[in-house]
């Protein structure tokens, strides 16, 4: 029921929190939290009609407006805020309106995309470590899977970013789901991850604190916080400055 809920706020969530959800829901069945026929009907059942919700939400028609103005004069009746002109993009574009935007930021997107992506290598390498560690202390071959599972899960994202213009929403999104699953199975004392955050604080160790520190105060710097469109504020900056040394360079010849 929740799935569906989710679902009806935003269609994106069966790309990017979904996924998290039947990775938990696995995860217990093989760690003895429930039977296995039990959760095998609960995690068919919840992928169907999460799946259902999507397609009905996605493809049909779920206002009763026809279009922006009438919703804005709909709204203006209960408040006095402005609706924002996204709820246009929310409600009243097909799927060719949002191609067609996808497409015109394209190229601004996949320059935000690289830089987002380098600056967070250290979480992408340290979440690496964790569940490649995780899945080579695992006795169990299929609890090892999920913990490869858990790094790759973030891929199912794929399609959102290939539809939609608002991509630090995504990355904040996929971040999140990691630190979820992490904090989950720390939770439920899962001694695999256990000993893969000992081993990853271990190897942290070796920095001298100063520098540790330092690193991390840039890092926070670089990244700040997502924006819904711009990704990452100093991804706008950085692909502004590259612009204008391409600029300068293109002059010069």
């Amino acid at each position: 029921m929740m799935c569906i809920v989710a679902i009806s706020i935003h269609q994106v969530y069966i790309f990017t929190f979904f996924p998290m959800v039947i990775i938990v829901l696995i995860y217990n069945s093989l760690s003895d939290k429930m039977k296995f026929q039990s959760s095998k009907i609960l995690i068919i059942t919840t992928t169907f009609f999460t799946i259902c919700a999507f397609l009905v939400f996605q493809f049909y028609k779920v206002t009763k407006y026809p279009d922006m103005e009438t919703l804005t004069q709909a709204i203006s009746s209960y408040t006095n805020i402005t609706p924002v002109s996204l709820l246009s993009y929310d409600y009243f574009f097909n799927f060719n309106d949002h191609a067609n935007l996808a497409f015109k930021n394209l190229r601004h997107n996949i320059f935000a995309g690289i830089y987002t992506v380098t600056i967070l290598l250290p979480l992408i390498i340290g979440f690496r470590f964790i569940w490649h560690f995780s899945s080579n202390a695992s006795s169990s071959k299929n609890l090892g899977g999920i913990y490869r599972i858990s790094f790759f899960a973030p891929l199912a994202a794929v399609p959102v970013f290939i539809l939609t213009i608002d991509w630090g929403r995504w990355f904040a999104a996929v971040l999140i789901t990691q630190f979820v699953l992490l904090i989950y199975y720390l939770a439920n004392d899962d001694e695999n991850v256990y000993l893969a955050i000992s081993s990853l604080r271990e190897r942290l160790s070796l920095f001298k604190p100063s520098l540790y520190l330092g690193i991390l105060l840039v890092f926070h710097m670089l990244v700040g916080r997502f924006e819904a469109a711009a990704t990452l504020g100093s991804a706008d900056k950085f692909i502004k400055l590259f612009s204008k040394l391409l600029n300068i360079l293109a002059t010069c010849q």
